[in-house]
């Protein structure tokens, strides 16, 4: 005895195959803060299935922090090793400017990785 017909199991399948899955928004939500806090922009979207949009988080993320981390670096260097003179003053302004651009933009990029995690989280199916 068949509990569905053919016609009946294919609309289930195709309903299963193309709507997202159910996924918890607190589970989306701790991913995006805590490996966003550390740098890994888009975890949430990896647990929610959505690789594209995880992996343009991540490499946006990656490319802001490595504008951090080298502003600092440069600025430290500039520091220490140029002797005093008004190009020395003009590289430590660019350079401190550039470092609070780049972390701004860090800090920007997190809230939005995050606020966009759960507006798809909230968009899947329940089950």
């Amino acid at each position: 005895m068949l509990l569905f017909s053919a016609p009946e199991a294919m609309k289930c399948y195709a309903y299963a195959m193309t709507e997202p899955k159910s996924k918890s928004r607190a589970v989306t939500l701790v991913l995006s803060l805590v490996l966003g806090g550390v740098g890994l922009f888009g975890a949430g979207h990896f647990y929610l299935g959505y690789l594209k949009q995880g992996l343009a988080f991540l490499f946006s993320g990656i490319a802001l922090f490595s504008g951090v981390w080298a502003a600092a670096v440069l600025l430290l260097q500039v520091n220490e090793k140029m002797p005093d003179s008004l190009l020395k003053v003009d590289l430590i302004m660019g350079l401190g400017w550039l470092l609070l651009l780049a972390g701004l933009g860090t800090l920007a990029l997190f809230g939005w990785q995050v606020k966009d995690a759960l507006a798809l989280a909230k968009n899947t199916r329940p089950d």
